[in-house]
């Protein structure tokens, strides 16, 4: 069996011939890596276009919008408009499904009763901003 060790990592980086991997197939030390995505240059310049051409009063706009929409029962937009304030759901702690709830330990379920106990800081922030909140939450 061919070794790591038996080949210096140097010559097989530069090495046409083994593709720069090592003969157990790993990426050699002094590997390039890749010509990497060959449209990140262009999404780049093209965010930074839309970051230009966008104003603060206009993202405030979208806004309204959205959350007039969210308020007439769009539910494309509640979910975006709380997918971007609150975040997106936790996955469900997964189990068997003939698993029985009572069947979790005590660290599991103080696990669930935690998470659902206490929101994301971002989630207080905004709700603590809502008329007739109080700062406790």
């Amino acid at each position: 069996m061919i070794r790591d060790a038996e080949v210096s990592p140097r010559a097989v980086a530069t090495d046409p011939s083994t593709n720069g991997r090592t003969p157990r197939g790993r990426f050699a030390r002094g590997n390039p890596g890749g010509p990497g995505n060959p449209y990140a240059r262009r999404v780049a310049w093209l965010r930074a276009a839309l970051i230009d051409a966008v104003t603060n009063e206009d993202m405030r706009d979208v806004a309204r919008v959205l959350v007039a929409r969210a308020k007439d029962g769009d539910i494309g937009a509640i979910r975006e408009l709380l997918d971007r304030t609150v975040g997106k759901p936790q996955p469900l702690m997964e189990t068997e499904a003939s698993e029985p709830i009572m069947s979790l330990t005590d660290a599991q379920i103080a696990a669930v009763a935690q998470s659902i106990a206490r929101p994301p800081a971002r989630a207080m922030h905004l709700t603590s901003r809502l008329p007739g909140s109080s700062p406790d939450g």
